[in-house]
């Protein structure tokens, strides 16, 4: 699952969605690319991919999700380069992932932005 948007965020806190599964206890990773993890982004070459994001466990009714780009961190066991934090001003994309080989029906609504306090 997938939504691009390229862009300066750091005007922005974050981002907010609703999600469910179809099979409670889904894990799903929330995944934010940025200019560091995105190849795309000419700063990482071999260990690419490995965006700064968030575990989510999926119940079978709508959860609101508000994550601030503050909370969000990379895997810890891989990826290159592994900056200290997301970089806002040069987001690529904003990704749902499912481990391979797990059944699943998700539902995402309502992505958005969360301004900065």
């Amino acid at each position: 699952v997938l939504f691009r948007s390229e862009g300066d965020a750091r005007v922005l806190g974050g981002v907010a969605f609703k999600i469910k599964s179809a099979k409670p206890g889904l894990d799903v990773r929330l995944k934010v690319n940025d200019v560091n993890t995105h190849p795309e982004g000419g700063r990482c070459t071999k260990e690419c991919n490995n965006a700064f994001g968030r575990e989510l466990i999926l119940g079978a009714d709508w959860q609101d999700v508000s994550l601030m780009w503050s909370e969000l961190t990379q895997q810890s066991d891989w990826g290159n380069p592994r900056p200290p934090m997301i970089d806002a001003k040069q987001l690529k994309d904003i990704e749902w992932q499912i481990w391979p080989g797990v059944d699943f029906d998700i539902w995402v609504d309502d992505v958005h932005f969360i301004a900065c306090q």
